[in-house]
């Protein structure tokens, strides 16, 4: 019999129906047999990894296997996320009324025991005025409701006459407890990359929302620890740079660590790199430079008809420019943007519609997002993309705290907590146009700060000479046309 080279999720599942086995754990007992697993980051990284299971299993000869980070760009932040914690009021009631499905015992103790964490939050609330503000939270604050709710649950599952949900919500008790679990659970992380937050926000019904976080600002101590487990690691993506916020933030600044750039094996003279720095896309100058942004849109698509791709910071930011857009061309391409709640059938479509040849087809995205990150549109399914800013993370109480432990820890708050982890989404937005080394594309970025010397740090080497500015234009539309046609036009 020839041996299984490949074995995904779908054969798993199909033996795990048949004999009526755990297909997860039927997969975990095959690694030992296994030259390449490849998973995501939280089979590794996570608090709850199985990181043991894997490394003792792949060890053949009582060597370590080695590990393969790819798109590392996103190690720093999956990261913190595995290790940030939060309870959020406005979650915890509607955790607490789904808990009406559930039968009238359960939902009795159940929204009892909301109702106490609840005045947990609030107590902390106000012993700092009710502010947004750091708090020095116990890790023992919530054992007594966590307590609470492992008894309910343990009653809950050996009851026979509730043991069927009405509404079919029958694991909002179980979310309810891995919520406090896990936010418990974080309460015991120590060190001074952990902090402890309390912040409130006004929800749009009036309300508010009260919170008590644990927020992970470096998870790079407890990568490195994952690192260890392996004889080697090497972690490569298109937007790693700076190499020094990468390493650090990833654990991998070590004294024999060894970094390399390569540059684009894609010629040149394929791609169209343009700056337009005299559009701001600093939130309060957003405004007043929509109409500037769309007629710029409008001008450079119609230079030559074909797929475009906008993609924006954000998608308040999106859709008053898209209004604008199909107000100044209605007819020259079909309009497409991404939601808010986008299904993955419905992000298909628009894939799809790419490869339709009855209309150039312009989509607004986030940068980012679906479309933005880990998707080929090789040949011309697409030929520019138009990036409109650095999203840099919202300006908030949260952000502003982890800027200051930047900045106390490696000196570089500012760019650390806004700046790169903005300008990767960037080059990865503008990474979609060229694919293969008979693709030509245009890339261009409309801000002003892309010209700024720390945000120049993360482009690629091969995107300018000296600096960021030998990319501006004096007559954009011309250089467009003439990347295009090998003339320029007047139009």
């Amino acid at each position: 019999m020839d041996r299984v080279k490949h074995l995904g999720a779908e054969q798993f599942k199909a033996v795990g129906e048949e004999y009526e086995v755990c297909p997860f754990e039927l997969s975990l007992d095959t690694v030992q047999n296994a030259d390449v697993v490849i998973g995501d980051y939280n089979y590794v990284f996570s608090p709850r990894n199985i990181l043991g299971r894997l490394t003792f299993s792949l060890s053949k000869s009582n060597e370590k296997p080695n590990l393969v980070i790819d798109e590392a760009h996103n190690l720093p932040g999956r990261a913190t996320d595995y290790y940030s914690k939060g309870l959020s009021s406005k979650e915890l009631v509607e955790l607490g009324s789904s808990l009406s499905d559930m039968g009238f015992t359960v939902a009795v103790e159940g929204k009892k025991i909301v109702s106490n964490i609840l005045f947990t939050i609030s107590t902390v609330g106000r012993t700092v005025n009710q502010r947004d503000s750091k708090v020095n939270l116990s890790p023992l604050l919530f054992e007594s409701h966590l307590a609470d709710l492992q008894a309910l649950a343990g009653r809950y599952v050996e009851s026979k006459s509730e043991g069927q949900s009405k509404g079919g919500k029958r694991d909002s008790l179980l979310a309810l407890l891995n919520l406090v679990t896990d936010f418990s659970d974080a309460l015991a992380y120590e060190g001074e990359e952990f902090l402890h937050l309390y912040v409130r926000t006004k929800l749009q019904d009036g309300g508010v929302d009260e919170s008590l976080k644990v927020v992970c600002c470096d998870a790079s101590a407890r990568l490195k620890l994952a690192h260890k487990e392996f004889a080697h690691v090497v972690a490569f993506s298109a937007t790693i740079k700076p190499f020094d916020y990468f390493s650090q933030l990833s654990g991998l600044h070590e004294d024999d660590l060894k970094t390399r750039e390569y540059e684009s094996p894609f010629p040149r003279e394929n791609r169209k790199l343009l700056i337009i720095p005299q559009v701001s896309t600093k939130f309060s100058d957003r405004g007043k430079n929509y109409g500037k942004i769309a007629d710029a849109i409008s001008r450079i698509v119609a230079v030559r008809p074909g797929n475009y791709f906008v993609f924006f910071p954000s998608y308040g930011f999106l859709s008053a420019v898209f209004d604008r857009v199909k107000l100044i061309a209605p007819d020259m391409v079909r309009m497409v943007r991404q939601e808010s709640e986008m299904s993955a059938a419905k992000a298909q479509e628009v894939l799809t519609s790419l490869l339709a040849r009855d209309k150039p087809t312009l989509v607004f995205a986030v940068q980012g997002g679906v479309f933005a990150e880990g998707v080929d549109y090789p040949g011309d399914m697409i030929i520019g993309a138009i990036v409109v800013g650095p999203g840099l993370p919202n300006y908030n109480f949260e952000r502003e705290q982890i800027r200051q432990y930047y900045d106390s820890r490696y000196g570089s708050g500012f760019d650390f907590a806004y700046v790169y982890p903005a300008m990767a989404k960037v080059i990865q937005a503008a990474g979609r146009v060229i694919r293969s080394d008979s693709d030509r594309g245009l890339i261009v970025l409309m801000d002003q700060r892309f010209i700024e010397k720390q945000y120049a740090l993360a482009m690629p080497s091969d995107w300018f000479e000296k600096n960021a500015s030998e990319l501006v234009s004096r007559s954009i539309i011309q250089d467009i046309q003439k990347f295009w046609h090998g003339t320029a036009i007047s139009v």
